[in-house]
């Protein structure tokens, strides 16, 4: 079996002896395996950007370009990220490599509109109560 990054040149022809590798050719890579070929590297597309390059064991590793998303594991095409809510809806996560903008209505600013309401009947009977 070769390592990864390397291509079988010469299986070995007694049992239980190593036969003869070599290292995968620049722009192809292998997984630990027994094969004589190394597979070439996956080029990034249009709309992705590379974050890890193709290098003897692991292939090229591509991601969608700021301001697009691909949910799939396996990426076929980069979609543009959504930029604004709906009216009434707000960004609850912003968009990244995998996922699109998430919107809705936020929990905070729903406890913020009810503390502010709070404090608008609280006070006048508060005061009311300590005679202000």
């Amino acid at each position: 079996m070769s390592a990864a990054g390397t291509r079988v040149l010469k299986h070995c022809t007694v049992p239980h002896t190593m036969g003869i590798c070599e290292n995968c050719p620049l722009g192809e890579y292998a997984l630990k395996n027994g094969l004589a070929t190394c597979r070439q590297c996956a080029q990034c597309r249009r709309d992705e950007v590379m974050v890890k390059p193709c290098y003897g064991g692991t292939n090229t590793e591509c991601h969608c370009k700021e301001g697009y998303y691909c949910e799939a594991t396996s990426c076929e095409a980069c979609w543009r990220c959504t930029e604004r809510c709906p009216e009434g809806k707000h960004i609850l996560q912003p968009c990244n490599a995998t996922a699109n903008t998430l919107c809705g209505v936020s929990s905070t600013g729903v406890h913020s509109s009810l503390w502010s309401l709070m404090l608008l009947v609280v006070i006048p009977i508060t005061g009311n109560l300590l005679g202000l």
